[in-house]
């Protein structure tokens, strides 16, 4: 069992993929709310596909890890990096407690309604 950063047990950082259809703007890709912020952590549900877990804020860095699909996850911070297909440059962070690795998720991977997601801590 891996236990991330904040507590609570978690597999691994996850992250669906997002672009659920909407009505908002132009025919602008919607994200649907599967994540919530709870004690300044964001939980979210089980990822759809497979997703890369990134060494640094940006595609070219490191894949430290893949999540599985259906796998849980939580993410204690965001940070600004490389642009992303989300239309930003916001990423997510993660870390697992007694393992050799942590790493970054672009926003465009975790289905919250706005990014950062409201009342997660920005990365120090």
């Amino acid at each position: 069992m891996i236990t991330t950063v904040g507590g609570g047990v978690f597999g691994v950082v996850s992250a669906a993929t997002s672009a659920l259809g909407g009505a908002a703007g132009e025919g602008t890709p919607q994200k649907a709310a599967e994540c919530e912020v709870r004690s300044k952590v964001l939980h979210c549900t089980g990822t759809k596909t497979e997703i890369k877990l990134y060494r640094q804020r940006d595609y070219d860095s490191e894949v430290v890890h893949k999540l599985a699909a259906g796998t849980p996850s939580r993410y204690s911070c965001w940070g600004h990096g490389a642009p992303h297909s989300g239309g930003n440059d916001i990423w997510y962070w993660t870390n697992f407690k007694g393992e050799d690795y942590w790493g970054n998720v672009p926003t465009v991977e975790v289905n919250t309604n706005k990014d950062p997601a409201p009342g997660l801590p920005e990365c120090s």
